[in-house]
């Protein structure tokens, strides 16, 4: 259980600091287990120093830490309420939401692979770990 407590909460950081309907992208799951986790020549702004990131990127990140807020438990498994074009209108690039269907496919993997039955009190928990103090 702490094990995926700490995943989520790291999965939820990087979104919160760093940046299907309700993931049903027909072939999604596939697509993201085949492909390497970052895109090749992309400049993420997570992977930028902070001293290098301009205004932009800082608007970017603000605009991402707002996802977390669309991560839900559905049917014992997470699941991320912004369909691509949603996602995409709130002006955060492609490469985000490609990542975060990544790690959505890992953590539901992981919460199979655990049995976990409570996902919705877990994602409720990590999320209010990730409330500043």
């Amino acid at each position: 259980m702490k094990k995926l407590l700490l995943m989520l909460g790291c999965v939820t950081l990087f979104l919160s600091c760093q940046e299907s309907g309700r993931n049903t992208d027909k072939g999604m799951t596939e697509k993201v287990a085949d492909t390497p986790y970052f895109e090749p020549g992309y400049d993420y702004v997570q992977l930028k120093p902070d001293s290098l990131k301009t205004a932009e990127d800082l608007e970017l990140i603000e605009k991402l830490k707002e996802m977390p807020n669309y991560l839900k438990a559905e049917n014992n498994q997470v699941v991320f309420s912004l369909s691509r074009q949603e996602f995409l209108a709130k002006g955060i690039p492609e490469q985000y939401y490609v990542l975060i269907q990544k790690d959505i496919v890992n953590i539901n993997k992981m919460l199979k692979e655990n049995k976990e039955t409570n996902v919705d009190s877990i994602l409720k928990e990590s999320a209010k770990n990730m409330i500043p103090k």
